[in-house]
């Protein structure tokens, strides 16, 4: 937010005055304002947090002062936020990167085995183990398991709390924080229904269409499929869908084409070439 100059100051004081003492709903006819004097009461304007606070007996450092710190980040993965990933591979996932920890032993390189694994898997032709190649989309998932397996065997170098006051305090301090989050989440969906009522308020009867491109329909595709990480690839979906029509010929049209490339062939009566070569000789 950019400074503020006394005289902008001063009308932003002047208006949370007037608006404490006759109400919110009078902010409707000072927005009517054909001298835009008062745009700062509108939520996307640069100084509406300054009013507000003022409003609310607030100001902006004690805004910021009440802004809880954030927590540390969390030691273990947080690798299925949002449910993305299928149950089932996620154990292959935990039991792979758990097997590599005790396989390679404390402080080795596990580079080695997971070649292996990956080599024998090839030689296989299986996909079970494709997240072990560092350019799939699931590897770095797998190597926040194995990250984690080794702080639980190297137990003495993970942070211990002495007591269960240091655990309370932590969590709580977690609670806050995410109450925070969540209150600034509501206030910027309530900002973005206002944008909505704006783009809505738009007069789209003085628009006119210039022109229309004409579009092939094909088979919609299924986002929520597409979102899940799975260890097994997705492009067979993206592919069938963004294929050409030329690209779908089935089979039957395609024998049929064949078949009219093929020349055709003339049966001849038995003993008719070697007559016609005699008449020639003769």
């Amino acid at each position: 937010m950019e400074s503020l100059d006394e005289e902008l100051k001063k009308n932003i004081e002047k208006t949370v005055g007037f608006i404490k003492a006759n109400g919110r709903e009078f902010e409707a006819k000072l927005l009517n304002d054909p001298r835009d004097r008062f745009s700062f009461i509108r939520p996307e304007n640069e100084h509406y947090e300054h009013y507000i606070s003022l409003l609310e007996g607030t100001s902006t450092s004690d805004v910021l002062k009440n802004i809880p710190k954030q927590p540390g980040l969390f030691v273990f993965s947080e690798y299925d936020k949002v449910g993305n990933i299928p149950a089932e591979d996620i154990e292959i996932i935990k039991k792979t990167a758990e097997f590599v920890v005790v396989q390679s032993g404390e402080d080795k390189s596990y580079d080695v085995l997971m070649d292996q694994i990956l080599l024998r898997c090839e030689s296989r032709e299986d996909d079970t183990f494709k997240f072990l190649n560092k350019e799939h989309k699931l590897h770095s998932t797998f190597i926040d398991f194995v990250n984690q397996y080794k702080q639980i065997q190297r137990s003495e170098k993970i942070e211990k709390l002495d007591s269960w006051q240091g655990i309370l305090t932590r969590s709580f301090e977690r609670a806050k924080y995410n109450e925070y989050i969540k209150q600034m989440t509501k206030k910027n969906a309530k900002l973005g229904k206002f944008y909505k009522v704006r783009f809505t308020a738009i007069d789209w009867s003085k628009f006119h269409k210039i022109t229309e491109q004409p579009c092939e329909k094909t088979n919609i595709l299924d986002f929520s499929e597409l979102s899940r990480l799975k260890i097994t690839d997705n492009k067979p979906i993206i592919n069938a869908f963004f294929s050409k029509a030329s690209d779908n010929v089935t089979e039957s049209e395609a024998n049929s084409q064949t078949k009219k490339r093929k020349k055709k062939f003339i049966v001849k009566e038995a003993g008719e070439t070697r007559l016609q070569k005699k008449k020639m000789k003769k």
